[in-house]
């Protein structure tokens, strides 16, 4: 059973690498490469806007908010 857009998009990538996932008028991708193009934004993401602990906008320790920077 699939919960989430994340498990939908990995069960699909493996059973249908090669098949288009989404197209438009100028490109197309496969089921593998939106994985892989997921994957590297989300790495993007934590990697950038979440500096733990450290006075980033979000950081591991109390409500998950740097209240200092609002």
């Amino acid at each position: 059973m699939v919960y989430n857009v994340l498990q939908y998009l990995e069960k699909n990538a493996e059973k249908f690498p090669d098949k288009i996932a989404l197209e438009d008028d100028i490109s197309k991708l496969t089921y593998a490469e939106y994985k892989e193009k997921a994957m590297q934004i989300g790495s993007y993401i934590i990697k950038e806007r979440f500096d733990y602990g450290r006075g980033g906008k979000f950081c591991s320790t109390g409500s998950g908010f740097n209240r200092s920077q609002y």
